[in-house]
């Protein structure tokens, strides 16, 4: 029985899909941090479950030559970046091979995975930054969260965010001082300020700051005049109140306290309003390669496509250059006005929004006789909905696109359309994620 403390010379076979290196004690299964496929290291146990355990490298014995110095300061105590001690080129392959696991594991198939499509310079990409708020031995810590924990890592700079997040946590540690706001404790449940979310457009310089709070803060006009004097290409200034002792960031009511209600950005050729609650992929560069791999593989011939999960109308707007029609579907009612706006904004008329559960919208759609040429899937994490796949599956669609950046669910999905007649034909993921153990796929399935 593997213990707590206990040092076992291993060697690594593989990679999960967090990113740990996977190796064996007598078939027992042991995780390690930061452990490379191949590399034979020595570790010490620091968690013992009854189907596994994790350990930690205290030495090398074969180390792999793809390994580096991380160029951030806090990597190995910070949660936001999970492979920042391999070379770049490296984490590309790491995560195909990821990709394959879960395609051959879960998904039962197995299948060429095309080389990941990675970023010229994997630096700077992130729009939208979520930032805990708290105050540690007197003094106040703002950061990200320490890895399976909620102690804040005090960071001065992250350097996947864009450089604006850096002074805007500079910014918020002197507003608190300034205006005495009371730092929010979540094990007491007391104080006010618990988040900032930052979100910023990288095509038109503008930028959005959400500061979360127990209750709406005093000085609240006062403190978005600092953030304005502080940051002069700040478009709108919101407190998010969120009263409840949860894990959420955001509660139920936001309210605007300066400037604009949107910021917008571009994707492609395409001009997109953004509220604080609107879904909008972190990686504007990435998102564009993204999008037009889903319309390459439309066939040109397409009439009639359903985008389900279709948010503010991104990657519909993208298939309206190639398709006839196109419908998206969304139970986001925000997300589904943002979306209508957007097809004003972008002059498009050959789309329509549809609000309402995907799994409920598109088997009445089809019930009515419409009965698409090509469905784009692009769920949440926990993947399509058995409804909305059978759905699909007995109306006998000729393609399907679906994207996805949770491989798992991915591959349990392909598994039953590939039951159901469906022939993959290319698995092309994109990283919209560097450093970390994320990727997005998108993957084409066509039955005859």
């Amino acid at each position: 029985m593997v213990k707590v403390g206990e040092e076992y010379v291993v060697k690594v076979d593989g990679i999960n899909s967090q990113g740990q290196g996977i190796a064996h004690i007598e078939g027992f299964v042991v995780f390690v941090d930061y452990g490379l496929p191949g590399e034979i290291v020595k570790i010490r146990i620091h968690t013992a479950k009854k189907d596994y355990a994790v350990g930690k490298i205290i030495d090398f014995v074969e180390k792999d030559t793809h390994r580096a110095d991380p160029p951030c300061d806090v990597f190995f105590r910070c949660g936001g970046c999970h492979l920042m001690h391999v070379s770049y080129e490296y984490q590309l392959e790491l995560k195909r091979m990821i990709i394959e696991d879960a395609f051959k594991r879960i998904g039962k198939v197995d299948v060429y995975i095309k080389p990941v499509i990675g970023m010229e310079y994997p630096y700077r990409y992130r729009n939208k930054a979520k930032i805990p708020i708290g105050v540690r031995n007197g003094k106040i810590v703002v950061g990200f969260y320490k890895p399976n924990t909620h102690h804040i890592v005090n960071v001065k700079k992250c350097i996947v965010q864009h450089e604006d997040t850096d002074g805007l946590i500079e910014t918020v540690k002197e507003a608190i001082k300034k205006f005495r706001i009371e730092v929010y404790n979540e094990l007491e449940h007391k104080g006010e300020i618990r988040f900032m979310v930052a979100r910023r457009s990288f095509a038109f310089d503008e930028l959005m700051v959400i500061l979360v709070s127990k209750n709406m803060l005093d000085n609240a006009k006062k403190i978005a005049r600092y953030f304005k004097y502080k940051h002069p290409n700040l478009k709108s200034f919101y407190i998010n109140i969120n009263p409840k002792r949860t894990n959420e960031i955001f509660g139920e009511e936001t309210r605007l306290i300066w400037g604009e209600e949107v910021i917008k950005d571009k994707i492609g050729d395409f001009v997109f309003e953004i509220s604080p609650v609107s879904f909008f992929q972190v990686n504007s560069i990435q998102t564009e390669k993204l999008y037009n791999k889903a319309v390459e593989y439309l066939s040109e011939d397409t009439n009639l496509v359903f985008d389900a999960y279709c948010g503010i109308g991104t990657i519909s707007l993208f298939l309206s250059k190639k398709a006839k029609k196109v419908y998206g579907i969304e139970i986001e009612r925000s997300a589904i006005e943002d979306a209508w706006k957007n097809t004003r904004i972008n002059k498009v008329k050959n789309v329509e929004f549809i609000w309402g559960r995907s799994e409920e919208v598109i088997p009445r759609l089809i019930s009515e006789g419409k009965i698409p040429d090509a469905v784009v899937l692009d769920p949440p994490r926990k993947g399509c909905d058995k409804v909305l796949l059978d759905a699909i599956i007995n109306s006998n669609v000729k393609q399907i696109i679906y994207i996805s950046c949770y491989p798992s669910t991915l591959a349990r999905d392909i598994n039953i359309l590939v039951n159901s007649g469906y022939k993959i034909k290319e698995v092309q993921p994109i990283d919209m994620f560097p450093h970390t153990f994320h990727v997005e796929n998108v993957v084409l399935l066509e039955k005859d």
